[in-house]
Order: C-alpha cells, then structure tokens, then sequence
C-alpha cells in the first residue's frame, strides 16, 4: 500500500468513527444549517448601505490595502486589527462581498466554539449541541453577522479563549492550551477592545485557584504577558494620538475627571433591568427561563464559598458569572440606550447555562414519561427557533436600506468629481468609503473655506452643530445646490442636499 492510499485509509476510518457517533452528526447538521443560513442572510443583505461605525472599519481597510491617498479618518480610541485583517482582501482584490463573507465564517466559528465550550464545562455533548443551536439562531447573532462589525468576530475569538482557559488552566493544566488562551484573548481584544472586560474574570479566577500568589503559575503570568504583547500595537498608537494615555482611556470610558454638567445622559441602575429583559429576545423566552434554573444549579458556590479555593468545580460556576457580570453591568450602566450587541459577548455563556438548565429539568421529568418530555423540548426548541429566525429577518430586512441615500450621494459625487477633490460631509465615513475622495467634518467656515471643497453635504442622517447647518444658507454665493435627495415620494421632504463650490 503507498503513503497516499495510507493516508486515504486513515482519513476513511476517522472520518466514520466520527461520524459513528450520532452528537456528531447533529453537530455537522447544526453547523451546516447555521452556514446556510448565514449565506441566505448575506445574499440578501450584500451591497446594502454601510453605517457609520462599519465604514470606518471597510473604509480603514480599503484605504490601507489599496494604499488610497485619502485622510485618515480612523480614531484611535478603537483598536486596529479588523480592518488590518480586512486590508489584505483588498490588497489582494477581494472587495466587500469577501469581507461580509469573513462575517459568516467568524459567525459559525461562533457556534462551533460554544459548542465546544458547552460539552468541556460539563462533560456533555447534549449540553454543547442545545448551546450551539441557541446561537445559530439568535437574532442578533444573525442580525450583527450581516454588518461590517467587530462584535461577531471578537466573540467567535473570545469564546474559544474562555474554551482554552478552562481546559488548558482549570481542568487540565496544560501549557499549549493556556498560551492558546492567552494569544486569542489577545487577538479578541485586538478586534474589539471591550472584550477586555472578560480580563476581570480571568484575574479573578486565577487569584481565587492561586489562593491570591499572582507570580504562582509561571504558564499563565506568560500567557497574561502575550495577551498584552498582542495587545501593544493598539497601546502605542492610542499613547501617540492621546498623550493623556490611561487618562484620556477613563475620561472617555469611565467619565472619571468629567464635570457634571458634561456627563453623558446614561441608562444608569434601570439599564440592568432594560438589558436583563433584551436577553429573552435575542435567545427566546424559554431558553430565558432555561438560563434561570440553571443558575439556581450552578450558584451553589455562595452556600460554601470557603472551598472556593480548593474546589474546581465550584471555580468554574463562579466563573461562569463573572464572566457574564462585568460586561453586563458595564454595558447596563455606560449605554445611552439598548445596543443589543453588546449582549453577543455573553450570549454563549448564558445559553450554556440555559442548556445545563434544560438538561437538570430532563434528569427531573424523565422518570414520568422519557418521550414525551423530549417531545415537548424538542417543540419548544424548535418553535423558538423558528420565531428567532423569524424576529431576524424582518429586523434584517427592516435595516438593509438605511442610509441608502448617504451611499448614493457619496457614488454621484465620486462619479461628478476628481480624485484630489475635497468632500465636507456630516456622514464622513460612509462618504469617503464610497466616494474615495478625502472627506472631512468642519464646522468653523474660515477652516470650510482653507480645505476648497469640491462638495458640502447636509443631511438628516447624522446629527450635527446648527453652525454646520447654516453654513449653505449663509454663504449663497459661495454654494449652488446641484443635487437633492427626498424622504417622500412627492419630493417635498429633502433628506440630503448637496452643495457645490
């Protein structure tokens, strides 16, 4: 027999004893339907308008591959990876359809890593399968992976970061895994820097098995330094474009040293109850419910939290919850309103709990009738399902036109225009992505006026300073409108305006 036809033998025994088990064969049916799914979604949303938070990641992306002359309109506040791993598409003459697709393969990564981090937390394939099926079809899961966003692939990275964590440090002490851990925490945060609140319960969790000796386990100090090696590149550039550093960081995250009077209107204590009750729509009631009872199960670490320190199972229930509670809190407290995104993050250990929770419910009601409880879990799955996918496309489908003008506007004034010319907009991201042409935001007009603009844009799409607004109107014999955009179809409401110089 030669080495090919080994290997061919090799790959054919694996390939059915893998499949010999049946959790397998409904794990590749989850996947694959989470994959089909996902491109259904991307299909149907490809080419659609750009908001402003993902122009600036395609934008960045886009102007870095292609090494577009345009201004660099990236904040820096934000980390830089993204649309570092997007600018190779670009550079290699991948366009946006490749980069939406990069969505669905982080997404199902998603499903896949809670799969896996629900069968090692507690040794049950039924466990993983039902958490990775709530994930396939949350709704916004689905809804996010049809934007151009930093939340799906942080947390696809994120949850297999937490899977390492516990098999590599709580369960097994293994070395290959607990550096896995520390490079994906790493590259998470890089993608999305407020998935550094899991760092708290990281910490947290190695002190309590530490017994609170920081220096004790010599893999893990090295694991926390290569995450802050990964992480450096986003240090430096934040350092160089705010010198304040750490200061400038709390002012903007955690309004420390903010007067009063400039603090921003947020949810504060009723934003805890007003996300508490975001998480049943975006999993569904019963795996809410599901969530409920089987954090009664898993906080039994607050009967005896003295063998915290000697048990590891009751380490890893504590950090279950702290895993959950920083972001959630955080997010609760620091939001102007509800951004259900901010809920992916602890979606997969929520739903995780949900299944611990289905699957103590079973060990209970089994003995009364086996097939018809799993007749009954299996409906309510499945109809929750259904409503999910349901509840995501029409939120999908509700969205896909938005800012569709801002998008048109930014074609015509590409196509109306040459490649030195200057754009003043007030949707800057959406307009330079689209137009290719340097776009900037201005207020004062002595500062309008030394950019010589090609174009001025107003529009209802973005809020601005009523300066920004008048400008037009008080310089008529500087600007001519040449093209107006309307809300209604008898063209009395304009909704984007263009000026030319």
């Amino acid at each position: 027999m030669s080495e090919l036809e080994e290997r061919k033998e090799n790959f054919k025994t694996k390939f059915s004893k893998f499949f010999s088990d049946y959790h397998n064969i409904i794990l590749a049916l989850i996947l694959l339907f989470s994959f089909i799914i996902r491109i259904y979604f991307l299909i149907s949303t490809n080419g659609q308008p750009l908001w402003w938070d993902e122009a600036q990641y395609a934008e960045q992306a886009r102007r870095i591959g292609l090494n577009l002359g345009t201004n660099d309109i990236w904040y820096y506040r934000r980390t830089m990876f993204l649309p570092l791993f997007w600018s190779v598409f670009f550079k290699i003459g991948l366009g946006e359809t490749f980069l939406r697709f990069t969505e669905v393969l982080f997404s199902v990564l998603l499903v896949y890593g809670t799969y896996l981090l629900g069968r090692e937390l507690f040794n049950n394939k039924k466990i993983g399968l039902i958490a990775a099926l709530g994930i396939s079809v949350s709704r916004i899961v689905l809804f996010e992976t049809t934007r151009l966003l930093n939340s799906v692939p942080a947390d696809a990275l994120m949850v297999f970061a937490v899977y390492y964590f516990y098999r590599g440090y709580l369960k097994e002490n293994n070395t290959k895994y607990i550096y896995l851990f520390g490079l994906l925490a790493g590259l998470a945060m890089s993608f999305r820097f407020a998935t550094f609140l899991a760092i708290i319960s990281f910490v947290l969790i190695y002190l309590i098995k530490e017994k609170g000796k920081f220096l004790n386990n010599k893999h893990m100090i090295g694991a926390f330094l290569l995450l802050l090696i990964v992480l450096s590149p986003f240090f430096i550039m934040y350092k160089q474009h705010y010198p304040n550093g750490i200061s400038d960081f709390l002012k903007q995250y955690g309004e420390i040293g903010v007067p009063s009077e400039e603090k921003q209107p947020y949810l504060g204590i009723s934003g805890l109850y007003m996300y508490l009750m975001a998480i049943p729509d975006n999993l569904s009631w019963f795996l809410f419910i599901l969530f409920l009872v089987g954090s009664i199960y898993l906080l039994d670490f607050l009967i005896a939290p003295d063998l915290l320190f000697k048990d590891n199972n009751l380490q890893k229930n504590l950090f279950l919850f702290l895993f959950i509670l920083p972001p959630f809190i955080y997010h609760s407290l620091k939001s102007l309103y509800i951004e259900e995104r901010y809920l992916i993050g602890i979606l997969p250990i929520v739903v995780i709990i949900s299944a611990y929770g289905l699957f103590k419910l079973y060990e209970y009601l089994k003995n009364y009738n086996k097939y018809a409880v799993l007749g009954v879990i299996g409906m309510l799955l499945l109809v929750s399902s259904i409503y999910q996918i349901k509840y995501a496309t029409e939120l999908v489908n509700s969205k896909k036109d938005s800012y569709l003008q801002v998008k048109d506007a930014a074609l015509w004034m590409r196509d109306n225009s040459k490649l030195r010319d200057i754009i003043i907009s007030n949707s800057i991201p959406q307009t330079q992505y689209y137009s290719d042409r340097s776009t900037y935001y201005e207020e004062n007009a002595t500062k309008v006026l030394e950019l010589k603009p090609k174009f001025y844009t107003v529009s209802m799409y973005e809020q601005s300073s009523q300066e920004y607004y008048k400008f037009p109107e008080a310089n008529p014999n500087l600007l001519k409108v040449v093209h107006v955009y309307y809300i209604d179809q008898e063209k009395t409401k304009p909704s984007l305006v263009i000026y030319e110089f």
